[in-house]
């Protein structure tokens, strides 16, 4: 959805029937704020895929399926 709200912005800017004047060119603000919500999305991502809510540690301690000595005595 950013990703089109970004296209229609860019394209409807470079379109001479609007009142701008010239060719909409991007500067240094605005291809700060891209690489800023792009790091941002993939920081959160990385954050969640190597973080997760639940530790694994307290998953197998409290599942009888995750202990190796399960079912023997």
């Amino acid at each position: 959805m950013w990703m089109e709200r970004f296209v229609i912005i860019c394209t409807s800017l470079t379109r001479d029937f609007l009142p701008s004047v010239g060719l909409s060119v991007a500067h240094v603000v605005d291809i700060f704020t891209f690489f800023g919500t792009s790091g941002y999305w993939n920081a959160l991502l990385l954050f969640i895929r190597f973080l997760p809510m639940m530790p694994m540690a307290e998953i197998k301690a409290v599942t009888p399926q995750a202990d190796a000595h399960h079912g023997h005595h």
